[in-house]
């Protein structure tokens, strides 16, 4: 059986206000370089849930799965991160190799990973910390074509192309950056940075 979806209904005091199946939920999340952290209350059966991982993107979806288990519910599993798959690919036989990983998981196993947007940003800013700049880019690209209706794709392969030295290209990714989302803060000033 599949969990049922937390209803979003607003933010408040700093915590985003949902329900999920009837209960009263207040929650935040957090990210820091490749850090992710959750922290939710259920009002009504007082239950607590902390999570913290290392670029795990699945928080909500791990929370969720925990408090139906506490209640002695049918949940479903969380869905793996395609992000270290990849990764472990790029490691072991190269960058080619990871885009292929990403590719092939998508088109044969799409039940059993997470292929949200923050799975190939994260990823992409692994490789960016680790210095592989055109890595990055690359993770970037694919990031943009998977998801060409995402500023936030487009803010990030502006900043890796501005780390490349590709000028040019990043002011290209960061125009189509604000053309998706006027309110892009960050595509904004880096704009009026390099230009």
């Amino acid at each position: 059986m599949a969990a049922a979806k937390p209803n979003f209904y607003g933010y408040g005091e700093g915590w985003f206000l949902s329900d999920y199946r009837g209960e009263k939920l207040v929650w935040h999340t957090g990210n820091s370089g490749g850090q992710r952290a959750f922290l939710g209350r259920r009002i009504g059966d007082r239950i607590t849930v902390i999570i913290l991982t290392q670029g795990d993107s699945r928080r909500l979806e791990i929370a969720d799965a925990i408090v139906d288990i506490l209640h002695d519910r049918p949940f479903t599993p969380p869905r793996l991160s395609v992000a270290p798959a990849v990764l472990t690919a790029i490691d072991g036989q190269g960058l080619e190799a990871g885009l292929a990983r990403y590719r092939q998981l998508r088109a044969t196993e799409a039940a059993g990973y997470d292929f949200a947007e923050g799975e190939l940003n994260g990823l992409g800013y692994t490789l960016l910390g680790r210095g592989d700049v055109e890595g990055a880019v690359r993770v970037f690209e694919l990031n943009t074509e998977q998801y060409p209706a995402s500023s936030n794709a487009f803010d990030s392969l502006g900043e890796a192309l501005g780390r490349a030295g590709r000028r040019d290209d990043a002011i290209k990714a960061y125009t189509r950056a604000l053309e998706l989302d006027p309110h892009n803060l960050n595509a904004r000033a880096m704009l009026e940075k390099i230009k």
